[in-house]
């Protein structure tokens, strides 16, 4: 008797006892039916093992197996049971048939190898399996997708931390150039970013639209994601295709935080060659970016802000930059935002605090506020604000600088 009489859904009952793990159902079937064909195949060509198999029946699988299943017939998608099994994220099924199976790089219908499917569903015990089974970590598919391409482009961190223990090539670059830093960024996973850049991904790796990851974090306005580039030493002068480098980005995207966190990053460099030079404490990219070091940092916001706000004539803060030694891109940057008239006021204020990140712990943050004022001529304006932090004695009052504090 020929089991496979298709009905219904165009399953036999072989298929229907598979699906469902009836193993007293197999078994009668496999001792009752004579001439039985154990690879027949239903309307998508699927086999009794490949239906077990995506259902994450081991015991199932396991008769199948022992009765003589094939392991390598494909469905219409050209995938076979362990292919199944790894998109369903059952292990133990993979294990038991890797056992059977010849090639296990062997790829279904859209070019991908296991690896690559259970990278891309993020089942880390399925990959686990594969790797310690010698499965390719850098194995490619048609568009140069590798699994640690697949894994970051979904943000599956763990998954990326397996791949990359075996070995995974961490600036292998796929059809659009993109490694698998670009595609972690572009999906704004942080921590995902933070582990490939702490394991060495080549941070500055152009595309093939030249964008390196922090062109595309900054595009895309990922403020987390821009701060852990730049902690981790990205270029600030690389230029994408169109010749713009990621502050003009920031800056044409009205990023105003992002703009001002770069300029601080330009800055830092040589910061921290002055705290290594001045035997300080290493300071932290992160902590750099965020918040200053200085201890006067609290006390010294709300005097900059008035300062910036009722105090500075309207080209003033750009003197400052130019006495500070901020860049011509910096001011642009910074001026970039528009708010009217009075835009130079939030203008001065961002200068002031972009600034204050780059004064040492050490250094006397009040000398050098009162020589900077001095050097654009605004000796009155320095001089009362260095009696109110020593608490000399207030000369009669000056309409222009009551309130300073």
């Amino acid at each position: 008797m020929n089991e496979c009489r298709y009905y219904g859904q165009d399953m036999g009952v072989l298929h229907c006892a598979a699906q469902h793990n009836h193993q007293e159902v197999m078994n009668f079937i496999f001792e009752s039916l004579e001439n039985l064909d154990i690879n027949c195949r239903e309307k998508n060509d699927k086999t009794p093992l490949h239906l077990a198999a995506e259902a994450g029946h081991l015991q199932a699988v396991m008769r199948l197996i022992d009765m003589g299943c094939d392991a390598h017939i494909r469905d219409l998608n050209g995938s076979t049971a362990v292919h199944l099994a790894a998109r369903e994220g059952h292990h133990e099924i993979v294990k038991r048939l890797l056992l059977v199976v010849t090639e296990i790089d062997d790829r279904d219908g859209e070019g991908c190898t296991t690896l690559h499917i259970a990278a891309a569903k993020g089942h880390g015990e399925v990959v686990e399996v594969l790797l310690n089974s010698n499965a390719s970590s850098n194995c490619e598919t048609i568009r140069e997708m590798t699994p640690l391409h697949f894994a970051a482009q979904l943000g599956h961190t763990e998954v990326c931390k397996q791949l990359i223990r075996h070995g995974a090539n961490l600036n292998a670059q796929n059809h659009q150039g993109n490694t698998a830093l670009h595609l972690a960024v572009m999906g704004n996973f942080k921590e995902l970013t933070r582990l490939l850049v702490d394991s060495k991904a080549e941070v500055d790796l152009p595309n093939n639209r030249l964008q390196t990851p922090l062109h595309l974090a900054v595009e895309n306005g990922f403020q987390d994601e821009v701060e852990v580039l730049l902690a981790g030493n990205a270029s600030l002068s690389a230029r994408e295709k169109t010749g713009k480098t990621s502050l003009h980005l920031a800056a044409r995207g009205s990023f105003v935080a992002i703009v001002d966190m770069i300029i601080k990053a330009e800055r830092y460099y040589s910061t921290s060659r002055e705290y290594h030079e001045n035997d300080l404490d290493y300071i932290d990219p992160h902590t750099y970016l965020r918040q200053p070091a200085h201890p006067s940092a609290p006390l010294m916001k709300e005097l900059l802000w008035k300062l910036a706000t009722k105090h500075l004539k309207e080209n003033d803060w750009k003197k400052l930059a130019n006495y500070w030694k901020f860049m011509p891109d910096h001011v642009r940057a910074i001026e970039h935002q528009y708010t009217g008239a009075c835009s130079y006021k939030e203008h001065g204020y961002r200068l002031f605090m972009i600034w204050l990140h780059g004064v040492r712990k050490d250094e006397n943050i009040l000398k050098l506020l009162f020589e900077a004022l001095v050097a654009i001529d605004r000796r009155a304006l320095a001089e009362q604000v260095r009696r109110k932090f020593t608490g000399e004695p207030e000369k009669p009052c000056m309409h222009s600088l009551c309130g300073l504090i």
